[in-house]
């Protein structure tokens, strides 16, 4: 069929002249349209065949240069075919370049069709190198032969967004876009949110007041769509518009915008003022001052050997195809250049044994290639080339290229660009401008009348429009709340009186955090001298309707210090408003008694950043100030400035001129992980979803779990029904404090180990509370045991307390209570005349049962078991295959669909796990673990057989575990003592020097004195996680006393540095280096700058430190650093190799900042960002934003 097809299809292949039988012809080849969408890619085509065109003339050559100085010269052969903008049709061309033409490396096309034929080049394992493809979905795929040049579209409207906010006045933006396009879409989508996140922080007043999505069907289907788009924007007063489209769009708007003489300060368009023809063919009163983004410009200062600078690549362009190029074409020029740079470098290293070989044999046949295997690199040619061109770090005319581990470039940064005069100009970056940034754009002043004429017509109309809708809207919720509130109030005082919990009796710690997941880190307070957990209740949320009584007593309510001024008020009803509309993380201003130095911990999902020597595009969005003058930023380059009202000493004086420079900046590669958190739209989704309850329903799930009451049950005290830090529909439950947290954070916590009786403790205890909760009755529990050992906590003795989740509880509650809500909504319908039948629903926590009824004890109980197994097998296993199904991922693998390939036979436990179990833990626990995670709910034991089970088998697990503890602590040295008696008291002093070194004072003189420490919060410190880069090449390099000696020696210096600082070292595992700020010294003020200074530090050492003194070759130490500040908990656990452990998310997320860190960089949080904008705003500024990254554990961090 494709073959006859071959005759209608239009297509182009450029043939060479003079190819000498020596010359290596690769086969390129891609498939770009000519009509609708397609058309605009047309300069993709043109950009490559240019390429193609000059490697084939003779006066740019390229060599491929083998070990021996053999040359084999460079050709392309590329076939561009024309698809009629059809996805099938583009699909099959690109099998036909793959099956018949054999190409060896496709070209990208329009984003469009990207992600199909980037599915089918990957599955054909051909190279797809795309010029023209931004969004970030494209390459978080991670396939394995997709690549791109392109920059993230999610910065391009950063630079235009700011100046409109902070240099145009800009108060009010209109935003559209195509929703059905991913390049579109997700253009618009992070301007919003950085808009929201960002520029409303440093712009008071400016806002993003309308948002329209549409679809192209939508747009077709109405020939005014695009006047209509306008219109909207007009009828709000709109200031600014940013819309995300194509060309003809584009022109639509802009055209619009100019018929109705429509004042804008500034009007921000994807794709189509970057268009030759935009000025010409709408004239000056439409397209002049409008802004757009692109990937290159003519005035950039970039070059390359090949095609020269940036301005002679243009006059190359425009002298063969007699327009000038865009950034399209520039950007395929330079895919042909970097592919073939990848093919040069990738047989640096080879001799070819036969120099007669074609392309195909180079590539293909490993036999004809002789290589020096440096890194374990070895295979074929093909991969070579792959290799070499995800490490490529070059330098271009279209601009520096350097792929992260998605294989896409990331050394870019959008320009911003402005039609002046009829012609479009670089007006950001700086670094690239040709002009000046015109903003605001020049008004006239009948534009502005016309415009206010107009804006008003529409506002009256409007205006009606919403006062109806919100007047009926109210009185229906008015009529429901009576009702719902006059059933239930009375019932529910009682309880009311015995559980609620006012925040004036609490002295709060910390706050809930909320992670990027969706759940909360508990929060700690004091409530009559006892340390208490504050824990948000995300399982139900309180019904609106009781929010409102907030509403019309905020005036009544005083402050948490007894003070009811204005302001606090204010705060509270902007939180209340907050909760009410889903926005989650509580309040942006400290308000009820929270103090002002605490951590803002609502910035977990706050943007990661990095502390670099210069200030590039982007660093400033992180501060509200502008950047320094000379001597400002002389300041800055010597460290803090001194706080003698809060700090003992002040040491922070290090030169930050140590820091790395930009030449030795590379892209570390990311791990290859799977993000377990949810994004922010399943979240509110998630939440929204979440059973609705009354006051007196929660009231009454707080009761029956208070009087459970088993020693392995987390005591319930009571529940607050609100706190700034959390929605305000979502109540908090006031448990008692369990020192050591969460189970699955203690499991993730590089600073404790748990050794096999803490672990078999753990499990006892489940198994014990488990078999008590599932023998209650009146009424019968749900399953209890959450996902992820989610609700498993752990006391300073490593003993598990479960909090039974309210989910469990759900049968407590009578039915015919729980809705009232639907008998209000079923009465009003009645009263209306309709039926009552229709409108009957079903309580929305009782949704979750089964059809045919309740869950029965004994299904509930096992499905707890095959849980229970799942978790306790992911705790007792640490082989690296099943580390990555901890706690966290469980769930996660029992959905997927390799779940039956990979599970062991009649159990969904994988069969790795059940191996390693074997192997470490003895064929019984195994075999017990492998009958609670039988399929067959028949075949597994009750909890009361598992607890007798773990009792007799206990004993052996904790033999085992001893007896590789003794093979493990064997040490080859022996060492002789020569101490004398005489020394005693030396020897004493010395060893209490070593006690002070090992722990800070408190917990020290606590052990002296022979009593066990008792845990202590912290409720804010600064956490700092550093390691060497390429730590395992170098190991296998040199010896084990080199790098000994270079750890110690590195580490020395560290710890002398810390020592300087008054920061407390807490360890090092490995090469990883763990050091903490505002524990062994307090230093609440200046601690997140300090901690910045040994940063720099530690950057600097490491710089200057050798790998190995005796072999200079293999250079200096690198390293990358993290750091992350938030509450922590301090305590010593076990009785054996006592050490100081930290536990807490903050511990966390500080490593992940670390793993995810460039290599010589310092990667820190947003929180971190803030402290140190407060206590260092010289050194904060230096800081530059990295975008959204995937986090390990935390999800997705902005």
């Amino acid at each position: 069929m494709l073959g006859l097809g071959h005759l209608c299809l239009l297509a182009s292949t450029v043939l060479y002249s003079a190819v000498s039988e020596s010359d290596l012809v690769f086969r390129v080849g891609a498939v770009i349209g000519k009509i609708n969408q397609c058309s605009e890619m047309n300069d993709a085509h043109l950009g490559y065949k240019l390429f193609a065109d000059m490697l084939d003339s003779s006066d740019k050559p390229l060599f491929v240069r083998d070990a021996a100085g053999a040359e084999r010269r460079i050709r392309f052969n590329y076939t561009r075919y024309d698809d009629d903008c059809e996805s099938k049709k583009h699909n099959a061309l690109i099998q036909t370049l793959i099956n018949e033409d054999k190409v060896h490396f496709l070209f990208g096309s329009t984003p469009v069709f990207a992600e199909q034929e980037s599915v089918l080049a990957n599955d054909a394992q051909r190279l797809l190198y795309h010029c023209c493809v931004g969004p970030d979905p494209i390459y978080e795929m991670d396939m394995k032969y997709i690549y791109g040049i392109q920059v993230s579209n999610t910065k391009y409207s950063q630079g235009a967004a700011k100046s409109m906010a902070l240099a145009g006045g800009v108060t009010k933006v209109f935003v559209f876009y195509l929703e059905d396009n991913i390049f579109t879409s997700t253009t618009c989508k992070s301007a919003i949110e950085y808009s929201t996140d960002v520029l409303h922080e440093l712009k008071t007043g400016y806002n993003i007041t309308k948002v329209i999505k549409y679809t192209s069907a939508d747009a077709a289907a109405d020939p005014r769509f695009y006047a209509g788009l306008v219109d909207q924007a007009m009828s709000i007063g709109a200031d600014a518009i940013l819309g995300c489209d194509f060309k003809e769009p584009g022109f639509q708007v802009a055209k619009a915008v100019a018929d109705r003489d429509y004042y804008l300060k500034a009007l921000w368009l994807t794709v189509a003022p970057a268009y030759e023809d935009f000025a010409d063919t709408l004239g000056p009163d439409a397209s002049e001052f409008v802004l757009t983004p692109v990937q290159w410009h003519p005035a950039a200062k970039f070059a390359d050997p090949f095609f020269g600078s940036a301005a002679e690549y243009s006059e190359k362009y425009s002298t063969t195809y007699g327009v000038s190029p865009s950034y399209v074409a520039a950007g395929a020029s330079a895919v042909g250049y970097s592919l073939t740079t990848a093919i040069q470098d990738a047989f640096k290293g080879c001799t070819f044994r036969n120099q007669d070989a074609d392309a195909d044999g180079l590539l293909f046949d490993a036999g004809l290639l002789d290589c020096e295997k440096e890194e374990g690199e070895n295979g074929t040619g093909y991969e070579r080339v792959m290799r070499s061109l995800a490490s490529q770090h070059i330098d271009t005319f279209f601009g520096a290229i350097a792929l992260n581990s998605f294989r896409r470039n990331v050394a870019l940064t959008p320009i911003t660009a402005q039609v002046q005069s009829g012609v479009l100009q670089a007006t950001l970056p700086i670094q690239v401008a040709n002009k000046a940034l015109v903003m605001p754009k020049p008004s006239t002043e009948d534009g502005e009348e016309s415009g206010a004429e107009y804006i008003g017509s529409l506002q009256r109309e409007a205006f009606i429009t919403v006062v109806v809708i919100v007047v009926g809207s109210v009185l229906v919720f008015c009529l429901i709340c009576v009702i719902i509130m006059g059933r239930s109030r009375q019932q529910s005082r009682m309880l009311e009186n015995m559980l609620v919990i006012s925040p004036d009796q609490l002295i709060i710690i910390n706050h809930p955090v909320r992670l990027c997941d969706g759940s909360y880190e508990c929060g700690k307070a004091m409530l009559c001298n006892t340390l208490v957990a504050l824990e948000p209740l995300t399982e139900v949320k309180q019904k609106e309707m009781e929010l409102n009584t907030k509403l019309g007593n905020l005036h009544k309510r005083p402050s948490l210090h007894g003070r009811a001024s204005s302001v606090s008020a204010m705060k509270d009803l902007e939180s209340i408003l907050a909760g009410l509309h889903g926005t989650g993380l509580g309040l942006s201003n400290q308000s009820l008694g929270v103090p002002d130095n605490s951590c803002l911990e609502d910035d977990l999902e706050a943007p990661p950043s990095v502390l670099s020597k210069g200030v590039c595009e982007g660093a400033e969005d992180m501060q509200p100030q502008p950047l320094p003058s000379p001597p400002n930023r002389a300041k800055a380059f010597n460290g803090p400035p001194p706080d003698s009202h809060h700090s003992r000493r002040s040491k922070v004086s290090f030169n930050l001129v140590n820091i790395p420079d930009e030449e030795h900046e590379d892209t570390h590669p990311q791990h290859n992980f799977q993000v377990s958190g949810a994004s922010e739209s399943q979240i509110d989704t998630q939440w929204a979803e979440t059973p609705s309850l009354t006051r007196a329903q929660i009231l009454r799930l707080v009761w029956r779990s208070k009087n459970l009451q088993h020693p392995s049950v987390l005591p319930v005290l009571g529940v607050m029904w609100s706190l700034p830090s959390v929605p305000q529909n979502m109540a908090v439950l006031v448990t008692e404090c369990q020192e050591l947290g969460v189970l699955s954070s203690v499991m993730d916590n590089k600073t404790m180990e748990l050794d096999a009786v803490k672990m078999l403790d753990i499990c006892k205890d489940l198994a014990q509370v488990l078999a008590y909760l599932h023998a209650q009755t009146q009424p019968k529990l749900r399953p209890v045991l959450q996902p992820r050992l989610a609700g498993v906590m752990l006391n300073k003795h490593c003993r598990a307390k479960l909090r039974v989740p309210f989910t469990s509880l759900f049968d407590a509650l009578p039915l015919d209570r729980s809705g009232c809500m639907d008998c209000a909504t079923t009465c009003l319908k009645m009263a209306l005349g309709g039926d009552a039948s229709a409108h009957r629903k079903i309580p929305p926590y009782a949704s979750r049962l089964p059809s045919e009824g309740r869950v029965g004890p004994h299904l509930a109980e096992l499905e707890d078991v095959q849980q229970f197994g799942l978790d306790i097998a992911c705790m007792l296993s640490s082989s690296q295959q099943v580390s990555h199904m901890s706690a966290a991922r469980c769930c996660d693998w029992q959905k997927s669909t390799t779940r039956e390939r990979d599970a062991a036979e009649g159990t969904v436990l994988p069969k790795a796990c059940l191996n390693s179990l074997v192997e470490e833990r003895g064929k019984e626990i195994a075999q017990l673990v492998s009958q609670c995670c039988a399929q067959d709910s028949a075949k597994r034991p009750s909890f009361t057989q598992i607890y007798e089970r773990l009792e007799e088998l206990g004993p052996e697990m904790i033999k085992r575990a001893q007896v590789a503890h003794r093979t493990t602590r064997r040490s080859p040295f022996k060492t002789t003592s020569s101490l004398s008696l005489g020394n005693n008291t030396q020897h004493a002093a010395r060893a209490d020097e070593l006690l002070y070194e090992v722990f800070p004072r408190k917990v020290a003189e606590t052990l002296k004195s022979g009593r066990f420490p008792e845990p202590e919060p912290y409720s804010c410190v600064s956490l700092f996680f550093s390691d060497i880069v390429g730590y395992t090449d170098t190991c296998s390099v040199l010896s084990l006393e080199e790098v000994l000696d270079m750890l110690h020696r590195l580490y020395s210096r560290f710890d002398a540095l810390s020592d300087d600082l008054d920061l407390f070292k807490v360890g090092t595992v490995g090469d990883a280096y763990m050091c903490v700020a505002n524990v062994r010294c307090p230093l609440p003020d200046t601690h997140a700058a300090a901690m910045a200074q040994f940063a720099f530090g530690c950057g600097a050492i490491a710089k200057s430190e050798p790998v190995c003194l005796s072999r200079p070759e293999l250079g200096n130490i690198r390293i990358r650093m993290g750091i992350h500040a938030g509450p922590v908990m301090g305590a010593v656990v076990g009785t054996m190799n006592r050490r100081f452990c930290l536990f807490g998310d903050t511990v966390n997320v500080a490593s992940r900042m670390e793993s995810t860190s460039l290599t010589d960089h310092i990667q820190c949080s947003k929180h971190f960002l803030r402290l140190l904008q407060q206590q260092w705003p010289e050194c904060a500024m230096l800081a530059v934003p990295q975008g959204v990254r995937p986090i390990k554990g935390k999800g997705r961090m902005h």
